[in-house]
């Protein structure tokens, strides 16, 4: 058995992990709790209020001092008079976790969100107009030193990713306000000095120094905000960074610390801040094919050299001490987040976490700081282990629930009070001429999309949010666990209704939906992506092998790229930007109208735009979808429609561009004649498009 098939074969069930998993969470939310998460940490002896005038003196002497505190399996901080405090590092990662929650009372974990958003923004480094943060204490190390007044990247980066979390998952828009100014911070006042293909961010305000997991973090958050804010020059900065990290990625798969001659060593938890940052930019759309096989191949070296066959943490490729806590703690988080594209390399999360409960767990709920070869240092430090434990766990337990074998489900179905409301709406539009022209009306027409909208996606308030403050593009999940990526106040919005809230596209009972249900390889060709809808749709409806969508205007792509990333499914769902029509060239098309984008009138201002003969790409498909504006009646009034192998279609026919003055009447006669049955028939009152159910049968 290979070293990865021993660690999974050593898992325990997927009920039982959870299980572990959320308690051992919980436990240690209610010791950081209870603390109000301030504590020790490895390098704050610098604090000390005894600490020696003659050690301020020395950088040796400093480092020597922290090392000292540090390593000490006694806790030396009362006699230097090293006080208990809180790190805004620390509130950044328990912000991530009660966003991502999983292990306490939804509303109690909002509420404790809440409050430590409102905190973390009173522990601003005061030093720049823009947010940023620090650490606590002074910090000496081999290359620099920095006073606890000035902000670094590590800080400021998780911050603002933790605060994302607490506006991506929670809705909370005034964190989004704090993550867009840090970076702001970073754009004016940490330089990013360009070398070879791309450029690097320094680790203080005016430092130049190459390390790359302070590099990568920058690059995560502004990647982030890119896809929040739309803003390119988050895009562009995020892209130079991320170009000079993996640029530099070594053969075997690892990155050192840094590119200066001393900073050459690789440990775990650093390579898995890489990993992570790394995926981060893949997941928003910002990366491509490339960076996405740089991450795999770091996934690789970091399963192999540094997680160890009884699930260790290992702290370097050359040793397995000290076991650290937050190399366990980093271990979980970029294994939990790499388990949907790497499921085999990343099941071995689970043996980690029952080795950091064995090696490291406390009896009050915490994790002891490290374990050496012959002694254990049980100090718990916020900071460095229970905070980032805490996300990891948090993210460990959304990775379980996403998890097939697993029972729980990623979210609750749709309720009741959903199809109570469509019930309602229904009776009184067909039953009152008055209530149908209020309802009809933009402001209630509005209300009720909005509503019904909220009830499909999740987090349903912040979506509400977003929409009431007409926020451009907001990111979901489904209830089948899928993310969608929308544009608030738009066509989004009735289309996003129309497929998961009406169900426009459940297939009509019998063979065709049978046939469907049956398969497990079922093969879809969608024409007219648009944001991916339709296919989030059929991925979570039914077991599909390819998804393969055509989408040509830029706009739309863009956000469909964005959630083909999101969803870890590039292997299986692909984006062509181009046109689909019965000839290969070039199309006159009018972008920029979100839905409707499509096929230009004859002089009507145009773009060109590539096209594909449908005919002459693969079409041997189970289901084809068209909604393509129009522009099916080419497809369809082609000799060639016979020919088409697709054994199911569903159509959204348009009287656009239709040759005949019945485009009703000449659709069925088209497929009729090219050997389809039709299995549903759905027109629209004023007879302009329908929804077209057609099948070859066995």
């Amino acid at each position: 058995m290979t070293g990865v098939a021993v660690r999974a074969a050593q898992a325990a069930e997927p009920d039982a992990n959870l299980a572990t998993a959320r308690e051992a969470a919980r436990a240690l939310e209610r010791w950081g709790r209870g603390r109000g998460w301030s504590g020790p940490d490895p390098y704050d002896a610098l604090n000390g209020t005894r600490l020696p005038r003659m050690v301020r003196r020395s950088p040796l002497a400093l480092r020597a001092a922290t090392q000292a505190v540090k390593r000490s399996p006694w806790d030396l901080r009362p006699i230097l008079g090293v006080p208990e405090e809180l790190s805004a590092a620390t509130l950044a990662h328990v912000l991530s976790a009660y966003a991502r929650d999983g292990f306490l009372d939804p509303g109690e974990a909002h509420a404790q969100l809440r409050h430590y958003v409102d905190v973390l923004a009173t522990l601003r480094c005061t030093t720049f107009p823009e947010p940023c943060w620090s650490y606590h204490f002074d910090v000496q190390t081999r290359v620099f030193f920095y006073p606890s007044t000035c902000p670094n990247t590590i800080a400021t980066a998780f911050a603002g990713l933790g605060l994302l979390d607490a506006y991506e998952l929670a809705g909370l828009d005034d964190a989004l306000e704090l993550a867009a100014g840090a970076g702001d911070f970073f754009l004016r006042h940490v330089p990013q000095t360009p070398a070879g293909e791309g450029a690097y961010f320094g680790y203080l305000p005016g430092d130049d120094t190459p390390i790359h997991n302070a590099n990568m973090l920058v690059a995560a958050l502004l990647a982030r905000l890119a896809e929040a804010t739309g803003r390119a020059d988050f895009d562009g900065a995020a892209r130079a960074a991320v170009r000079y990290t993996v640029t530099h990625q070594r053969p075997d798969g690892a990155w050192p610390y840094g590119e200066s001659g001393n900073l050459g060593w690789v440990d775990g938890f650093h390579t898995g801040y890489v990993l992570d940052s790394l995926l981060t930019c893949i997941e928003t759309g910002l990366c491509g094919a490339s960076e996405e096989r740089a991450w795999r191949r770091g996934l690789r070296y970091y399963v192999d050299a540094l997680i160890g066959p009884d699930g260790a943490p290992r702290y370097s490729s050359s040793s397995r001490f000290p076991i650290d806590g937050q190399s366990a703690a980093q271990a979980l988080l970029t294994l939990s987040r790499a388990a949907p594209r790497e499921p085999e390399l990343a099941d071995c999360r689970w043996s980690v976490l029952h080795f950091a409960l064995r090696e490291l767990g406390r009896s009050d709920g915490a994790f002891a700081f490290q374990r050496d070869r012959y002694w254990r240092n049980r100090i718990a430090h916020p900071r460095w282990v229970e905070a980032p434990m805490l996300e990891a766990l948090a993210h460990l337990l959304a990775s379980g629930r996403r998890d097939p074998t697993a029972s729980t489900p990623t979210l609750a179905r749709p309720t009741r009070g959903l199809a109570r409301t469509e019930d309602l709406v229904r009776h009184a539009t067909s039953t009152s001429a008055p209530v149908r022209a209020v309802v009809k009306s933009p402001p209630v027409h509005w209300v009720i999309q909005t509503e019904r909208a909220a009830r499909v996606v999740y987090p349903g308030t912040r979506f509400i949010a977003a929409q009431v403050t007409r926020r451009p593009v907001g990111r979901y999940t489904l209830h089948s666990g899928l993310v969608v990526h929308l544009r608030h106040n738009s066509r989004d919005i009735d289309m996003l209704n129309e497929i998961f809230a009406k169900r426009c596209y459940e297939p009509p009972p019998g063979p065709v939906a049978n046939a469907l249900q049956a398969s497990n390889s079922v093969r879809v060709l969608d024409l007219g992506g648009n944001v991916g809808l339709f296919a989030a749709y059929a991925l979570g409806r039914w077991d599909v092998a390819q998804v393969r969508s055509f989408e040509p205007d830029p706009d739309n792509a863009r956000l469909l790229r964005s959630t083909i990333a999101a969803n870890s499914r590039t292997s299986t769902w692909r984006l062509e930007e181009k046109a689909v029509s019965n000839r290969a060239g070039a199309l006159a098309f009018v972008p920029g109208r979100l839905s409707e984008s499509r096929m230009a009138h004859a002089g009507e201002q145009a773009v060109h735009m590539p096209t594909v003969d449908l005919y002459d790409i693969d079409h041997d498909v189970d289901l084809l979808k068209m909604d393509i504006e129009g522009a099916e009646w080419p497809i369809l009034t082609d000799p060639r429609l016979p020919s088409l192998s697709a054994r199911t279609i569903v159509m959204k026919w348009h009287a656009r561009f239709c040759p005949s003055s019945n485009p009703h009447a000449m659709v069925h006669e088209l497929l009729l004649a090219a050997g389809y049955e039709i299995v549903r028939d759905q027109v629209s009152p004023h007879a302009l498009t329908g929804l077209l159910w057609v099948t070859r049968g066995g």
